[in-house]
């Protein structure tokens, strides 16, 4: 038995299971005529096809109305909750984008203090030197006119 065999038999049972199960009423494709406006899968639910239910009975209109109504409401439910949904992904979104610019600026506001920090620790470091090497050649030219004045005095004892 090849595949395309199996594959008939089992369209043909489930054709039976269906007329079994389907006992209600059945539209046809023919019943519905789409304006040269709109096609099928762009028809607006507040330009409901009564014309469908011409044929039927008042019970019949009555409750595909409710369940048109009902499935009205679902979807637009649904499209709330989507919106919904998308809404709060969106304000996740700019939250997280504002709080890294805040962390952004954060951090280049501490690199900005930390730069000033060292920039006076660097100056401050420079000026004690300069006042250390201040004092280094002060001692030696102090030191450099005494041995002077003592070799003075050593040639004129001389």
């Amino acid at each position: 038995m090849r595949v395309e065999e199996e594959d008939d038999q089992d369209d043909n049972r489930d054709g039976d299971t269906l007329a079994i199960v389907t006992t209600e009423a059945r539209f046809s494709c023919n019943d519905l005529e789409p304006s040269s406006e709109e096609s099928g899968d762009e028809l607006d639910s507040s330009t409901t096809p009564y014309h469908l239910l011409e044929k039927r009975s008042p019970e019949e209109k009555s409750v595909l109305l409710a369940l048109g109504r009902v499935h009205r409401l679902k979807i637009q439910e649904e499209v709330r909750s989507k919106l919904s949904s998308l809404d709060i992904q969106s304000e996740i979104q700019r939250t997280i984008s504002v709080s890294a610019r805040i962390e952004k600026y954060a951090e280049s506001r501490k690199e900005l203090v930390l730069d000033e920090h060292l920039s006076m620790v660097q100056s401050d470091h420079e000026q004690r030197s300069q006042i250390v090497e201040r004092g280094i050649r002060d001692d030696a030219a102090v030191e450099e006119a005494r041995r002077r004045e003592q070799s003075m005095k050593e040639e004129e004892i001389k």
